[in-house]
């Protein structure tokens, strides 16, 4: 179901390779795929990634969990409103996922994942750069 892209008009005007192009599972193993390229450099550029985490990327870039995708809705059984003619059967409790990454922060904003991040990890990894010429 995830390895094809899912409109009325792909279905009938697309051939099945451009569907697999565009469909979920593609999007999200090159994504994948890009995020393995990206820390292999920034390992060899010294930040602090190991061999172990680079080979666990790689052995997990298949594993797709679509449950926790952007857009997907979960149904929790039994966890909504009770029904109307009986109040001990509940109904379904239907949520929608939507991972929503801002594209700007303001300072305060970085300040406070920065702080976050500190919290969780306990070292301080950002330190404020100079410009690209100084």
């Amino acid at each position: 179901m995830n390895d094809r892209y899912q409109t009325p008009l792909a279905e009938r005007y697309a051939s099945k390779e451009m569907q697999y192009i565009f469909s979920p599972d593609m999007k999200i193993k090159t994504w994948r795929k890009l995020w393995i390229a990206l820390a292999e450099t920034e390992k060899e550029l010294g930040l602090d990634i190991t061999d172990e985490q680079i080979e666990e990327l790689k052995a997990n870039k298949d594993n797709i969990n679509y449950g926790t995708a952007s857009g997907t809705v979960v149904r929790l059984r039994g966890k909504g409103m009770p029904t109307v003619r009986n109040k001990a059967v509940r109904g379904d409790h239907y949520i929608t996922v939507i991972v929503d990454v801002p594209k700007r922060l303001t300072n305060e904003q970085k300040e406070a994942l920065i702080a976050y991040d500190k919290a969780l990890t306990g070292e301080e990894k950002h330190t404020k750069k100079k410009g690209f010429f100084k």
